[in-house]
């Protein structure tokens, strides 16, 4: 379905278009969300998984996340060996071919949530030292970046339905992953993220 012509430029046309996909993929962590410190080991299982097939979904190295992801999926890793975790993967034929903005927009816009997020499980739980996904990661300069290319783009092109199609697509690895690693709730943290008092 072609997007509807906006004057917010289509930055803004794309969020209120994928809107759905995102609520829904939102929803999918609920458990997370609901009791960060029991499902911790799984929410990262599961954005490993998401954020390790969007850089296999994306063939170009140019997109302004090209930097991030890769520093991102190996913080994931090591996250999920200090749980002792083993992450679900999908196919490499189950993935779609997205384009790069629609990765920008996808992961550098999650680095906006995950701020938000890393702060709420700081306060919540009292963790002296947060898994490594968690950090502070300079990711605003790219947004802007991507933002700028997204509101360049025509609302009513063949390149705007192309984003949004594979933003809706991306969108659904992260259901897809919230789906296939097993919800499990650990009855231990490592010592390092329990705060002594």
């Amino acid at each position: 379905m072609r997007p509807r012509p906006s004057n917010n430029g289509f930055r803004m046309l794309l969020r209120q278009t994928t809107r759905a996909e995102h609520d829904a993929a939102e929803r999918a962590f609920a458990p997370f969300h609901e009791s960060p410190l029991p499902h911790l080991a799984w929410f990262l299982n599961c954005q490993y998984t998401a954020l390790h097939a969007l850089a296999r979904a994306c063939d170009s190295a140019t997109g302004h996340s090209a930097d991030l992801l890769p520093m991102l999926t190996e913080a994931l890793r090591a996250d999920c060996t200090t749980h002792c975790t083993a992450p679900a993967d999908l196919a490499r034929s189950a993935l779609p071919n997205l384009h790069p903005l629609a990765v920008d927009y996808l992961v550098l816009g999650s680095r906006l949530g995950t701020e938000v997020l890393r702060r709420r499980l700081s306060d919540a739980t009292g963790c002296a030292a947060l898994p490594c996904y968690f950090e502070p990661r300079d990711h605003l300069m790219p947004w802007r970046a991507a933002c700028e290319d997204l509101d360049a783009i025509k609302t009513d092109s063949t390149l705007a339905d192309k984003i949004v199609t594979d933003t809706r697509s991306g969108f659904e690895l992260f259901n897809m992953a919230a789906r296939i690693n097993p919800l499990k709730s650990p009855k231990t943290l490592p010592n390092s993220y329990i705060k002594t008092r």
